[in-house]
């Protein structure tokens, strides 16, 4: 029989990580996340990623706020739990704020 184990459902178990749901990055338990393995199947690249990751936020927290569309995908993935599309606008008069 096929086995398919994911690490997504792992990191969202709510007897581990209360609100599962909710982005929280000051969970007293972040270093129990599964996010890049454990053991000898830990991923090779994770010191990369992290740094790729902090790039990542920092710039989209220097960009301007975009409005979220009113409809999103379901989330759904067995591997990676995200949706198929984000539709968001980013107005001309934020674009150039400070």
């Amino acid at each position: 029989d096929l086995v398919r184990v994911s690490l997504t459902a792992a990191n969202r178990d709510p007897d581990v990580f209360p609100h599962p749901d909710d982005l929280d990055l000051t969970r007293d338990n972040l270093g129990k996340s599964l996010t890049f393995a454990r053991g000898p199947h830990a991923c090779l690249g994770i010191h990369l990623a992290r740094l790729e990751a902090a790039a990542a936020v920092n710039a989209f927290m220097d960009a301007p706020t975009p409005e979220i569309g009113p409809e999103l995908d379901p989330v759904t993935g067995l591997a990676f739990r995200v949706p198929d599309t984000v539709m968001a606008i980013w107005s001309e008069s934020d674009r150039f704020a400070e």
